[in-house]
């Protein structure tokens, strides 16, 4: 028997639906204000959770997984590192050098300029006390023991000479290396010379016309004198290879402050003076006559 099963009397009038409206309303009340009693589907209703299994166990997760967030984080913060840093050393780079170097060298512009002055002052001085003057043009006769396209081979045959006695110089020329062992003022004794001094089954080449090239010369006037008196030497050793003048007073009136090209050559006096062997005075004359043309 269904116990929900309504009855209804009728008294000579049609059945009256009413109660069943009532009882309606009163279980909708109750399912609205949740009163699950009430309620007859929930009667058998159950909540089962999914993987509430108790043999079930959940899978680990990766090291990528867990740490992803984390690399993700650092490549970030190298990426805006990296751009930051790029964009600061393109603004550095940028800058110009004069203005970031304006600032430190501030303080010491009156002493540079100071100093800058005093070096123009000292030019201008020099510039006013120097002349043009031109170079003497020495005439002459060599022997030739070799030429070479390179210093090596002519400073190697220099050597092998002074094995056997005979001193040599290189005279550097038009991208050529000659090797002098002998001079002369004269042809014939250029040629007489060589024959008697130096060994015949050598390749010697004596009476080779030689001259050295007149160069305009900047020097101080005071110094002019000295070189003219120079010249004058020289001239005179040239034709008397034989005996060695008093070189003593090629020195006199030197400068008193020379040039670097200046002292090259009284550094070849300096040796000539003590020699006393005619072909060692040739060659040493040589030498001199070399650092006169590059003055």
């Amino acid at each position: 028997m269904n116990n929900k099963k309504q009855i209804s009397i009728q008294l000579n009038q049609p059945p009256s639906e009413k109660p069943k409206a009532n009882a309606t309303s009163l279980e909708e009340y109750i399912r609205e204000n949740h009163h699950p009693v009430m309620d007859e589907d929930q009667t058998f209703k159950r909540n089962y959770t999914p993987g509430s299994d108790p043999f079930y166990s959940p899978k680990r997760q990766t090291f990528w997984k867990r740490y992803k967030s984390f690399f993700l984080s650092a490549l970030t913060a190298i990426l805006i590192g990296s751009f930051l840093g790029f964009l600061m050393l393109k603004i550095f780079i940028d800058i110009d050098p004069e203005e970031v170097t304006f600032d430190s060298n501030s303080t010491n512009n009156q002493a540079v300029t100071a100093s800058s002055d005093e070096a123009d002052e000292e030019n201008e001085t020099t510039s006013s006390e120097t002349e043009t003057y031109q170079g003497h043009n020495f005439h002459f006769f060599v022997t030739q023991a070799g030429v070479f396209s390179t210093e090596a081979g002519a400073e190697e045959l220099v050597q092998e000479l002074s094995t056997e006695g005979i001193k040599g110089m290189v005279w550097h020329r038009d991208d050529s290396f000659h090797v002098f062992v002998g001079l002369n003022s004269t042809l014939e004794g250029s040629k007489q010379f060589a024959s008697a001094n130096f060994p015949t089954g050598e390749e010697f080449y004596a009476g080779k016309e030689w001259q050295t090239n007149a160069n305009e010369l900047h020097v101080a006037k005071q110094d002019i004198e000295w070189l003219q008196t120079l010249e004058t030497n020289i001239e005179e050793q040239i034709s008397n290879t034989n005996e060695l003048s008093e070189v003593e007073e090629w020195l006199e009136g030197k400068p008193e402050k020379p040039t670097e090209t200046s002292q090259a050559i009284i550094a070849e006096i300096d040796i000539l003076k003590d020699l006393n062997e005619e072909q060692a005075i040739q060659v040493q004359l040589l030498s001199i006559l070399f650092q006169y043309e590059n003055l």
